[in-house]
């Protein structure tokens, strides 16, 4: 019922405060590692999923859960200038691209519902940035990948082209072209049955019923 789920919400953006990190407020844990440390990219990538959901789901008077919210919002912020989320194509295990979807979301959503308080003049500059370097990144088959693959991984296209569709409005970089090409990458990796490869499209995976 409805009172359920508002104490489930607030009981999850409390333990989210909690676990809350000093310099980089929610960082992925993966194996993954750069120099024995958490990349840049999982930092960002976690921290502005957290803090989506907090601009979502914490109540107007949490003042800790909103404090944590502007912190995440300033940490996404001043990394966006980190030479790993900067636009490449690395030949190897590499994960900018799905950070700069989920900064762009992230981004995107906090101009959306007018939250970004005394850091509001930086979010649209930022992901302006991220956009260009989502369409630079875009691969030959249409996708994007998280490692040096030639082929897109369909689980990436999709959350690319989720953060895109959200911020083509205010985005001309992003285009028909970007998306269609996303699309026809996405369509030729879906199986009968609902399914997608994980990487590549039909033309090089085998088919199944």
């Amino acid at each position: 019922n409805k009172a359920t789920r508002s104490s489930v919400i607030s009981d999850s953006i409390r333990k989210l405060v909690e676990m809350q990190v000093d310099g980089a407020p929610w960082p992925y844990e993966g194996n993954y590692r750069v120099a024995g440390k958490i990349p840049v990219t999982y930092q960002v990538g976690g921290t502005s999923l957290v803090s989506l959901a907090i601009l979502y789901g914490a109540k107007k008077n949490d003042d800790s859960a909103w404090a944590a919210f502007r912190s995440g919002l300033k940490f996404v912020l001043e990394q966006n200038d980190h030479p790993m989320m900067k636009a490449a194509r690395v030949d190897g295990y590499d994960m900018r691209v799905l950070a700069q979807a989920y900064a762009l979301l992230f981004l995107r959503h906090v101009q959306l519902k007018d939250a970004g308080g005394d850091l509001a003049d930086q979010v649209a500059p930022a992901m302006a940035k991220l956009a260009k370097a989502l369409v630079l990144e875009q691969m030959k088959d249409g996708g994007w990948n998280y490692q040096g693959r030639p082929v897109h991984s369909s689980f990436v296209t999709a959350s690319v082209v989720q953060a895109l569709l959200w911020a083509r409005p205010v985005n001309d970089i992003i285009t028909d072209e970007v998306l269609t090409g996303a699309t026809a990458a996405l369509e030729a990796s879906r199986f009968k049955d609902g399914g997608f490869l994980y990487f590549g499209t039909h033309e090089s995976k085998p088919k199944r019923d």
